[in-house]
């Protein structure tokens, strides 16, 4: 069975409040440790569940 989920950009994508919030919070993680760029996914969810963004959960 092919995969019929869309790629690439989409321009009609209307993300929920809560996608928003943790999108914005990642946002301010890279700006903030922007001189130590690149950073690993596995740091930027440790500091979003730091700051109480993300529960230490499998699904976050």
């Amino acid at each position: 069975m092919p995969n019929k989920r869309p790629r690439g950009p989409q321009p009609n994508w209307r993300p929920r409040r809560e996608t928003q919030r943790v999108l914005a919070a990642v946002d301010a993680v890279l700006d903030l440790y922007g001189d130590y760029l690149p950073v690993t996914l596995r740091q930027i969810f440790y500091v979003l569940h730091g700051d109480g963004v993300l529960a230490k959960t499998r699904q976050d």
